[in-house]
C-alpha cells in the first residue's frame, strides 16, 4: 500500500471486525493464525469447532493442524508452569485473571480438536453443502468429481462433430492449414476459461461464410480456366519482358512459379491459401515491378489473379471470424454442457463447491445459510488470502464481514504467483480497499540479519518495486533471537546476498546480448562447479552452516520451469553431486514410461519382430544396435531372445502382470542397468511407481493385457491433460541438492539458495493464445480471444506478468536463510525481466509504455554501466550484498557421492512364522481348508445347485414353480435378498409403489422389475410372520429402526483350535436340543488347526422388551411349497451346512458384545436367542411352523465356548 501500515499486535489487537494483515516472507503468519486461535478459545470462550480456520492446500491444512495444536498444548504448559520459552505466551498468561478457568477451557480444546474446523476452502465449501444441506439444496449423495477433463473432451469432441464434420472443403482446408483440431482448441476448455466471472471478448460473432466462399470459388474457376487457354502465352510474356525488373522477376525463378502455380490449379479440392509467389501473378506486383517509363506486361490473366487475391483476403477475413465465433460458441457450450452432464450424473466438481455455495447466498435462501453459518462459526482466519479469486472471497465477505463478526484476512500479495491456478491479485487488490483496518507483519524470524538486509536493499532500489502502485513494500527486520546470532559471529560470514556477473564481452560477439541457450548451458555449468566447491570445502570444514557442516541437503537451486531442474541436474550429476527434482512432472511423460510401453507391446506381441525389436533396445533391456544386428543376423540367436519374451507372455496370462514383469525384471537385470545411469536413482523410482499405477489400474478397472496398453497408450497421449493423479515421486533425498521450482518453494526454507535463471523476460511469445488479463477501470478480468483492441490487451497482460515475475523474484530470494545468489547481465530479452525492472528500469512510466521504455534503457546500457549499477547498489548494502563475476565452470568432483564398493550381504531371517496364524471366520471353519474372506453371509451354498438364471416369473409355465420358488436360486439371488432386508424399513414404506429400494435393488443384481411385486409379498411375509420368543410372539414389523442393527461385524482373538476339541466340547452337550446330533456334524469339519482372528457379520441385532436376539436371512431353496420348508427339512439344511456352528459362533460374539455394553449383564434375563429366517417359506397365512428355526443355546455351553475360543489378553 502507499500508506505505511501498523505493525499487528497479536497479544493485544482486538478480537473483533475485520482485520487485513499483510505478513512479509519469513515473518511468522502461521505463528500469528496459532496465536489468534488460542486467543479467540481463552478470552472469547470460543469452542474449537467455532473459529473456522482457512487456508488453500491440503498439505497447508495438515500443519495449521498441527501447530494449532501445539499452540494450545504450550499454553497449557506456560499455565502449569508459570513460564515458557515462548514470550507471546508469557505475556499472555501474564494477562489472564482466573488460570484454572483457562487450564479448563484450554484441556477440552484439546479434547475437541478432532472438531476444530480446520479446511481449504473447497473443505469450508463442501462441509457447507452437506451440513446445511436444508438451505444449500445440496443432495447427499453427489460425489465430488477430483478431475473433470475426460468429460469436456466429449463436449469438445461433440462440438467438433457437430460444427466442423458437415463444414466446406474450403473452410476445412483453412482449419488445416491453421492447425485448428481438438488438440489446440483443448487449450480453451482449461478451467480458467470457463469461470462464470471471467468475460469473455468479443462477446458475440456470426460470420456467415458463404458469400465469401462463392466469391473465391468463382474467381479460382476463371483462373483456372484462363490458364488452361493461355498459360503458354502467359508464361512467355513474363519470360521474355524487358520491361520487367530482373531482380524482382528473375528469368531463373519465373518456371518455378509457373510449376507451383501448376501445381495449385490442379489440385482436387479447393484450397483457400495461395502458394507465396501466386501475387507475382497480378496486375498491381508487374506495374510495380515495372522499370521506369516502361509498361508492364498485360493481360486479363493477370486482373483475374488480382480479383482472386481479393477474394482471398476476403475470405481468410470472414474465416477467422468464424473461428473467432465457434471459439466462443465452444466457451458457451463448455459452461452449460458441462454443468448439464454433471448434473446428469450426480458429480461436482472443487469449483463447483465453491459456485454452490456462492450461488446459494445471492438467492431466496441466503439469509437462512448464512444465519447458521454465522451461528456455527463465531470467528473465521484465512490463511494465504493473497490467492483467493472473486468466488471465494464472495462468500467469505457475505458470511464474516461485518461489525458484529471476527474476520482475519492473512496474506501477502508480495507472494501472489499462482495466478495460473486461478487466484487472482485484483480480487485482493479490490478487497483490500474496502478493509479500514490494515496491519503487517515485518520482523523475520526466517532468514540471517545480513540477508534480511541485502533483500530489503534490492527490493528498496526503486518505487513501485512490484509494478503496481497498490502493492508497496516495507522493510523486514531480524528478530530479537537472529540479531543475537550475528552480534555473536560478527566476523567471517560471506555476503549474504551475492549477484553473478555474467559479462557479454566474454559470452556474445561484440557486446551483444548473450544468446540465452548458451547462457543457460554456462550458467548451470558455473552453479554446479560452485556447490561442488561449497561440499568440498565443508568436507574440510572449512566452510558451514549455522555451525553445521554444510551438507547438500542444504542447498536449493530454484528455477522457473522443470527443464531447467532436468538441465541443472545433468550438470551436477557430472560432478557426482547428488540431487532431487521436486518435479511436478507427471509419471506417464517420462523415459521410463515409453520404455515400459514397448516392453509391454513386445511381451503382448512376442511374434511380432519389429515390437520385439523395440524392447530389446530400451534403456531396461539394454541391447545395443551392434548386438541388435548381430542377434538378427543368427536365427538361433534370435530365437533364444524370442521364447524369454513368449515365456513372459504366458506368465503374464496364468499368474498376472506383477509377477511377469519382475521376472523379466531379475532375468534381464532391469534395475541393476537402470540404478548404474547418473540419474539411476529417479529412473528406478520411475519404473517402480508405473509398475505399481499398472497393476492397480489392472485390477480397479478389470482390464486384460490389450487393455491395460491401450490405457497406457492412452495415457501417455494426453501430454499432461487430466493425469494429475500420478506426478512423479521423489527418489531418494537425503543428503541430496534440491532442484525445486519457485511455485514449489513457496513455504519452504534452505540454507543456500542458488537463483539462476530469474532473468527470462515478460513478452508474451504466442500472440496467437487466449488472453487474460484486467480491465484497467473496474479490475475485471477479461478473456481476448481476438478482440480489436487485442493488441493493447496485450500490453496489459505484459505488464500483468512482469508484475508477476517481480513476486517470483521476491519469493525466490526470501526463501533462502544463510546466503543467496543470483546470476544477472546483459542477457537476450532479459530487457523485460524482473532484475532489468528492478534494477534498470524508468523511474516514470506510464503502464502503457512501460516495456517500450525497458527496452529502450536496457538496450542503451553496456557491461560497464550494468555493472556500475550493481556496484552502487552492493554499497547501499554496506557488505550484506556482494557482486562477482560469473565463477569458473570448473571443479573436482564431490567426493561424497562415489559409490560405495562394499560388499553387501542380505540379512538372514532367523525368527519362525506361525503357519497356523490366520485371520478365519465360520466360512473358513466349515469350508474343507478353503479360507475365504469373510463377507456378511449371503448363502452362498443351496441345497439345491447354484443357478443362476435371471429369468421372470411371468415365463413359468404348467408344474414349473411360481413367485417367490421361481426366484433364481444362487449367490447373486441372495445377496440381493440379503441387500433389501439390510435397508428395509421394517414399517412397510420400502414396500409402497412409489419406494425405489427394491427396483433398484433388483436392477443392481440384474434381475427384472417383474420380479418385484414377488419380492414386495416376501418383505411382508417376513415382516408380519408371528415368531414365538421368550415373551410371547413377536413381528419385526414392530421393531422400531433404533431397536435393531444391521450387519453387525465382530473380530475377536482366537486361541488355538482344531475340529476335534471343537467335536468334544460339543460332545459333553449331547443333550441339547434342537441340536442333539451336532457333536456328529462336527466331527465332519475339516479345517487346518488355526490361531489368530475370528470375524464375522451377524445379519441382525434387534431389541425386544429388554432382550436382544439374533436373526439371519436364509434364501435356501428347499422346495416349491410352503411345506417344503417344515422343521425337519429346516434342520437338514442347517446340519448340511454347518448353521448350528455358524449360530453358536454368532451367539458368543454377541454375548461379549454385550457384556461390554450392558450394565449388569446377564444372559439369562438379556439374551432371547436365534432366528434363522428362511423367507421362502415364511408365509403368516399358514401357521408360525414353517420357513424359521429358533433355538437359544444354554448359557453353559457359550460360556465355555468363550473360554475355549477367545484369548484373553
Amino acid at each position: 500500500m502507499k500508506e505505511t501500515m501498523q505493525t499487528f499486535d497479536l497479544l493485544n489487537h482486538a478480537l473483533n471486525g475485520t482485520t487485513l494483515i499483510e505478513a512479509n516472507a519469513g515473518t511468522g503468519k502461521t505463528y500469528t493464525i496459532t496465536g489468534l486461535f488460542l486467543r479467540l478459545i481463552l478470552e472469547q470462550r470460543l469452542a474449537v469447532d467455532q473459529i473456522l480456520v482457512v487456508t488453500f492446500t491440503e498439505a497447508a491444512t495438515a500443519e495449521l493442524k498441527d501447530r494449532i495444536r501445539q499452540k494450545l498444548h504450550d499454553a497449557l504448559e506456560a499455565l502449569n508452569t508459570g513460564q515458557h520459552p515462548d514470550p507471546f505466551l508469557n505475556d499472555l498468561i501474564a494477562k489472564i485473571i482466573k488460570p484454572d478457568q483457562a487450564k479448563t477451557r484450554l484441556k477440552e480444546a484439546l479434547y475437541d480438536f478432532d472438531r476444530a474446523a480446520i479446511f481449504t476452502i473447497h473443505g469450508f465449501c463442501r462441509r457447507i453443502l452437506h451440513e446445511q444441506a436444508f438451505e444449500s439444496g445440496m443432495l447427499f449423495d453427489t460425489e465430488l468429481l477430483i478431475d473433470q477433463e475426460d468429460l469436456k473432451r466429449e463436449i469438445l469432441a461433440d462440438f467438433w462433430r457437430r460444427r466442423f464434420y458437415n463444414a466446406s472443403a474450403l473452410f476445412i482446408n483453412y482449419v488445416i492449414q491453421t492447425r485448428i483440431n481438438p488438440d489446440t482448441l483443448s487449450d480453451l476448455t482449461h478451467d480458467r476459461y470457463i469461470q462464470d466471472y471471467l468475460k469473455v471478448i468479443p462477446q458475440a460473432i456470426d460470420a456467415d461464410t458463404v458469400p465469401q466462399e462463392k466469391a473465391f470459388s468463382k474467381a479460382l474457376v476463371q483462373v483456372k480456366q484462363e490458364w488452361l487457354k493461355f498459360g503458354t502465352e502467359i508464361e512467355s510474356l513474363l519470360l521474355n519482358s524487358d520491361s520487367l525488373n530482373k531482380n524482382q522477376y528473375k528469368p531463373a525463378a519465373i518456371p518455378l512459379w509457373i510449376r507451383n502455380l501448376d501445381a495449385f490449379l490442379s489440385l482436387d479440392r479447393p484450397h483457400p491459401f495461395l502458394f507465396k509467389e501466386f501475387k507475382k501473378f497480378t496486375r498491381t506486383s508487374l506495374n510495380q515491378a515495372a522499370k521506369k517509363g516502361t509498361v508492364a506486361p498485360a493481360h486479363n490473366f493477370f486482373n483475374i489473379c488480382e480479383v482472386l487475391l481479393e477474394k482471398q483476403e476476403e475470405l481468410l477475413k470472414v474465416f477467422a471470424e468464424r473461428m473467432l465465433g465457434l471459439k466462443l460458441e465452444l466457451l458457451r457450450d463448455l459452461r452449460i454442457e458441462l454443468a448439464k452432464r454433471k448434473q446428469e450424473k450426480n458429480l461436482q466438481s472443487f469449483d463447483d463447491l465453491l459456485r454452490k455455495v456462492q450461488k446459494v447466498m445471492q438467492g431466496a435462501n441466503a439469509g437462512l445459510l448464512i444465519r447458521a453459518l454465522r451461528s456455527k462459526f463465531k470467528a473465521a482466519l484465512i490463511d494465504e488470502f493473497q490467492d483467493t479469486d472473486p468466488v471465494q472471497y464472495d462468500i467469505f465477505k457475505r458470511i464474516f464481514h461485518g461489525p458484529n463478526s471476527t474476520l482475519f484476512l492473512i496474506g501477502d500479495p508480495k507472494q501472489a504467483i499462482y495466478g495460473f491456478r486461478g487466484a487472482d491479485l485484483f480480487t485482493y487488490l479490490a478487497a483490500v480497499e474496502q478493509i479500514p483496518e490494515r496491519y503487517t507483519l515485518q520482523e523475520n524470524w526466517r532468514s540471517q540479519p545480513g540477508l534480511i538486509r541485502a533483500v530489503n536493499t534490492l527490493f528498496s532500489a526503486r518505487e513501485h518495486p512490484f509494478v503496481y502502485e497498490q502493492i508497496g513494500f516495507q522493510p523486514s527486520f531480524p528478530a530479537s533471537g537472529q540479531q543475537k546470532r550475528e552480534q555473536a559471529d560478527p566476523t567471517g560470514r560471506p555476503a549474504a546476498l551475492q549477484i553473478w556477473f555474467m559479462k557479454s564481452d566474454e559470452w556474445a560477439y561484440q557486446g551483444k546480448p548473450i544468446p540465452k541457450g548458451r547462457a543457460r548451458k554456462q550458467i548451470t555449468r558455473s552453479v554446479a562447479a560452485q556447490i561442488a566447491r561449497m561440499l568440498n570445502q565443508a568436507e574440510k570444514q572449512e566452510q558451514s552452516t549455522d555451525q553445521k557442516p554444510l551438507g547438500a541437503e542444504d542447498i536449493a537451486v530454484l528455477v522457473r520451469r522443470n527443464s531447467e531442474a532436468r538441465q541443472m541436474q545433468e550438470a551436477l550429476n557430472a560432478l557426482r553431486v547428488p540431487s532431487v527434482l521436486y518435479s511436478s512432472g507427471n509419471l506417464f511423460e517420462s523415459w521410463e514410461a515409453l520404455e515400459m510401453e514397448r516392453i509391454l507391446n513386445g511381451v503382448a506381441a512376442s511374434g511380432d519382430s519389429r515390437a520385439l525389436k523395440a524392447a530389446l533396445v530400451t534403456d531396461l533391456i539394454g541391447l545395443s544396435a551392434e548386438e541388435l544386428e548381430t542377434l538378427l543376423s543368427d536365427e538361433t540367436l534370435w530365437e533364444n531372445r524370442v521364447i524369454p519374451f513368449k515365456k513372459y507372455h504366458a506368465l503374464w496370462e496364468e499368474q498376472g502382470f506383477v509377477r511377469m514383469f519382475f521376472a523379466l525384471a531379475s532375468e534381464n537385470k532391469v534395475l541393476d542397468r537402470l540404478i548404474a545411469y547418473p540419474n539411476g536413482e529417479r529412473r528406478v523410482t520411475n519404473l517402480l511407481h508405473l509398475v505399481e499405477v499398472l497393476q492397480q489400474t489392472l485390477v480397479s478397472q478389470k482390464m486384460n493385457m490389450t487393455g491395460l496398453l491401450k490405457w497406457l497408450a492412452e495415457q501417455r497421449a494426453q501430454k499432461g491433460i487430466g493425469i494429475a493423479e500420478q506426478p512423479l515421486r521423489l527418489e531418494r533425498d537425503d543428503r541430496s541438492v534440491r532442484l525445486v521450482t519457485i511455485h514449489k518453494s513457496k513455504g519452504l526454507e534452505y540454507p543456500i539458495v542458488f537463483c539462476p535463471f530469474l532473468w527470462d523476460g515478460s513478452k508474451l511469445k504466442n500472440r496467437a493464445e487466449p488472453l487474460i488479463f484486467h480491465d484497467p477501470h473496474n479490475n475485471e478480468m477479461v478473456l481476448d480471444l481476438g478482440s480489436e483492441d487485442l493488441e493493447e490487451h496485450h500490453g496489459l497482460a505484459e505488464v500483468e506478468a512482469l508484475a508477476e515475475n517481480m513476486r517470483l523474484l521476491y519469493v525466490a530470494l526470501t526463501r533462502a536463510r544463510d546466503q543467496c545468489f543470483l546470476v544477472w547481465g546483459k542477457l537476450k530479452d532479459a530487457e523485460t525481466s524482473a532484475p532489468a525492472y528492478l534494477l534498470h528500469g524508468p523511474r516514470v512510466y506510464a503502464h502503457e509504455d512501460l516495456f517500450t521504455q525497458l527496452g529502450d534503457t536496457f538496450r542503451k546500457l553496456d557491461d560497464t554501466a550494468l555493472y556500475r549499477r550493481l556496484e552502487k547498489l552492493a554499497e547501499q548494502g554496506s557488505g550484506d550484498l556482494a557482486i562477482a563475476d560469473l565463477p569458473a565452470q570448473k571443479s573436482p568432483d564431490y567426493p561424497f557421492a562415489q559409490p560405495d564398493r562394499s560388499e553387501l550381504n542380505a540379512r538372514m531371517f532367523g525368527a519362525e512364522i506361525e503357519k497356523q496364524w490366520r485371520i478365519t471366520s465360520f466360512s473358513g471353519l466349515s469350508a474343507h481348508h478353503l479360507e475365504t474372506i469373510e463377507r456378511p453371509d449371503h448363502d452362498a451354498l443351496d441345497s439345491v445347485g447354484t443357478d443362476e438364471q435371471t429369468g421372470s416369473p411371468l415365463e413359468t409355465t404348467g408344474a414349473q414353480p411360481r413367485g417367490i420358488f421361481a426366484f433364481p436360486k444362487g449367490t447373486r439371488s441372495g445377496e440381493c435378498i440379503h441387500k433389501i432386508f439390510e435397508n428395509l424399513d421394517f414399517d412397510g414404506t420400502d414396500q409402497r409403489p412409489n419406494n425405489r429400494l427394491i427396483p433398484e435393488t433388483l436392477q443392481a443384481y440384474g434381475f427384472g422389475l417383474d420380479w418385484e411385486p414377488m419380492i414386495q409379498t416376501i418383505c411382508r411375509n417376513v415382516l408380519n410372520f408371528p415368531l414365538a420368543g421368550l415373551d410371547g410372539e413377536l413381528r419385526l414389523n414392530s421393531i422400531a429402526k433404533t431397536k435393531r442393527r444391521h450387519e453387525l461385524e465382530f473380530y475377536f482373538p482366537l486361541q488355538f483350535t482344531e475340529p476335534e476339541s471343537m467335536a468334544e466340547l460339543f460332545s459333553r452337550h449331547i443333550n441339547l436340543s434342537p441340536a442333539a446330533h451336532i457333536p456328529e456334524q462336527m466331527g465332519r469339519l475339516n479345517f487346518a488347526p488355526v490361531k489368530g482372528y475370528l470375524k464375522g457379520f451377524m445379519d441382525l441385532v434387534f431389541e425386544r422388551r429388554g432382550r436382544f436376539y439374533l436373526a439371519d436371512w436364509k434364501s435356501n431353496h428347499l422346495g416349491d411349497r410352503v411345506e417344503d420348508y417344515n422343521q425337519e427339512s429346516i434342520l437338514e439344511a442347517m446340519s448340511e451346512h454347518f448353521y448350528f456352528l455358524q449360530y453358536h459362533l454368532y451367539t458368543m460374539a454377541l454375548h461379549q458384545y454385550l457384556k461390554l455394553r450392558l450394565f449388569q449383564y446377564d444372559y439369562e434375563k438379556h439374551f432371547g436367542g436365534v432366528y434363522y429366517l428362511f423367507v421362502r417359506g415364511m408365509d403368516p397365512d399358514k401357521g408360525g411352523e414353517y420357513g424359521v428355526f429358533y433355538d437359544r443355546p444354554k448359557r453353559e455351553l457359550i460360556e465355555e465356548l468363550c473360554k475355549k475360543l477367545i484369548e484373553e489378553g
